[in-house]
């Protein structure tokens, strides 16, 4: 779904995710950041692990590169409360309600704005995530992106992931099989008006697929997601350059 200033927003979350794989896959510095004094930190030393990889890193970037955007009346709000309640009861995920009258509001990493300062228009939401973390969790932020109301993204970081381990079925589900169970789940909540974009990034490969899940092509993302199959999700994949 087109809405104001999509193509200007989509540039500045590529350019994010560009430079945190630059970040990611050239922590000596050899070539330039938004910030020349942004950092991974170290876990213990006992971890045997140098850094602790988060989204955090990510949203530093992104707020940076919104600052430095030519955009006019563009503008941004962290951490923001949903216009809804809701209840989350992390197992099984199904048992997400939305507007409950005994829930709350849930956050959203960033929204994005333009116009009149004093009354800006809402023009989408944005989740970023780090790692195949667990299902109820992509749900979670998936619910939350589905029912607001206006056009979301997610943008999601992973260290490492060839095609097999992306559909992995055993063991720890792969993220697009995650996916898959996910947005079949929550098919009934796709709208016409507002599209759910996702971002996959493996960044040791300096790879990104990207994944624009709207109501009237659901059922062929769904298909794509069924089995395995590198040439037809090639589809999705885009340079980063």
């Amino acid at each position: 779904m087109e809405f104001p200033l999509k193509d200007k927003i989509e540039k500045i979350i590529l350019k994010t995710i560009k430079e945190y794989i630059e970040l990611y896959n050239n922590p000596k510095r050899e070539i330039f950041y938004p910030s020349k004094k942004l950092v991974f930190p170290s876990y213990r030393i006992e971890t045997g692990r140098n850094w602790r990889l988060s989204e955090k890193e990510a949203h530093f970037i992104f707020s940076y590169n919104l600052e430095e955007s030519d955009v006019e009346y563009l503008y941004y709000s962290v951490e923001v409360p949903t216009d809804y309640k809701y209840r989350f009861i992390n197992n099984p995920f199904s048992n997400y309600i939305f507007n409950h009258p005994t829930g709350r509001s849930a956050l959203i990493d960033f929204s994005i704005y333009h116009g009149d300062i004093i009354e800006p228009t809402k023009l989408c939401n944005i989740e970023f995530k780090y790692g195949n973390g667990k299902i109820a969790s992509f749900a979670k932020d998936i619910y939350k992106l589905l029912l607001e109301g206006i056009n979301g993204y997610l943008i999601i970081f992973l260290e490492k992931g060839n095609i097999d381990a992306l559909f992995a079925s055993k063991g720890e589900k792969g993220i697009l099989i995650k996916l898959r169970e996910i947005i079949i789940h929550y098919k009934e909540h796709f709208k016409n008006e507002f599209d759910l974009n996702i971002f996959i990034t493996v960044m040791n490969e300096y790879k990104l697929y990207f994944l624009p899940v709207t109501k009237r092509d659901l059922d062929n993302i769904v298909r794509d997601l069924e089995n395995k199959s590198e040439e037809k999700f090639e589809k999705y994949l885009r340079v980063i350059s």
